[in-house]
């Protein structure tokens, strides 16, 4: 029973991230006008950020805690200010 009810939440959840992008792109469509190809970038990011949620894991247990979260976000900070 507990493994058909974990099962279907992270069916639920899985499906409720694709509900978000989809609205999410549809809003910087009627906002700013984006074309609607941008949304690919996006789910690209999505996904390199599940792989880099899995990834922090083994890099918390070899650096340590504040170390990873310091050379993880710096690169991340970085490319944000350079978005314009």
């Amino acid at each position: 029973m507990v493994l058909r009810l974990s099962g279907l939440f992270a069916l639920d959840s899985f499906a409720g991230g694709f509900v978000v992008q989809s609205f999410a792109a549809y809003w910087f469509y009627l906002r700013f006008g984006v074309n609607p190809r941008h949304s690919v970038r996006s789910f690209l990011a999505n996904v390199l950020a599940g792989i880099s949620a899995l990834l922090a894991t083994r890099l918390a247990a070899r650096f340590g805690l504040v170390r990873t979260m310091v050379f993880t976000h710096l690169p991340s900070n970085i490319l944000l200010m350079l978005v314009r």
